[in-house]
C-alpha cells in the first residue's frame, strides 16, 4: 500500500473515531481502533481504549463553542498513535490495517450520517494529507 494512501486512511480512521464519540457507535468503533493499535497485546489495547475514552469524555465536557478545536487536537493525537502503531509492520499487515481503517471510517459514516447534504470543516496543521469520504461539502484550512 502506498504510504500516502495509508496516511490518508490513518487520518480518516482518526477522524471517524472522534466523530463517533458520544454516539451509539462509540463502543464498537473505539474498541476496533484500540485493537488495531494494540496489535494483539491486551495491555496496549486496554491502554489505547482508555486514551480514546478519555478523549471522548473531554470532548463531551467541552463547551460547544470550543468542541471542534478540541476534536481537532484529539484527532491529531489518535492519528499519531495509529501511525506509530503501524510503523514496522510488514506490507501485508499494513494492507490489513488500511482495510480496517477504511472499514471503520465507512461504518462511522453510515451510522452517523443523516439523509441529505453534510458539511465538514477541518483546520489542519502539520501533515497535509486530507481524506474525505462520502458526499457533501468539506472546507479545509491548512495552517
Amino acid at each position: 500500500m502506498l504510504a500516502e494512501t495509508l496516511a490518508g486512511l490513518t487520518s480518516a480512521g482518526a477522524i471517524a473515531v472522534m466523530q463517533a464519540a458520544g454516539t451509539d457507535a462509540w463502543a464498537g468503533i473505539s474498541s476496533r481502533l484500540a485493537r488495531l493499535v494494540g496489535r494483539g497485546s491486551t495491555e496496549r489495547t486496554s491502554a489505547e481504549l482508555e486514551l480514546l475514552n478519555e478523549s471522548a469524555r473531554v470532548l463531551a465536557d467541552t463547551p460547544d463553542s470550543e468542541r471542534e478545536q478540541v476534536r481537532t487536537v484529539a484527532v491529531a493525537s489518535v492519528r499519531d498513535r495509529v501511525t506509530e502503531a503501524l510503523e514496522g509492520l510488514s506490507e501485508e499487515e499494513r494492507e490489513r490495517a488500511g482495510d480496517e481503517l477504511r472499514a471503520i471510517a465507512e461504518e462511522v459514516q453510515a451510522r452517523t450520517s443523516v439523509a441529505g447534504s453534510t458539511s465538514n470543516t477541518n483546520y489542519i496543521s502539520g501533515d497535509k494529507n486530507i481524506f474525505h469520504m462520502g458526499s457533501g461539502t468539506q472546507n479545509v484550512t491548512v495552517q
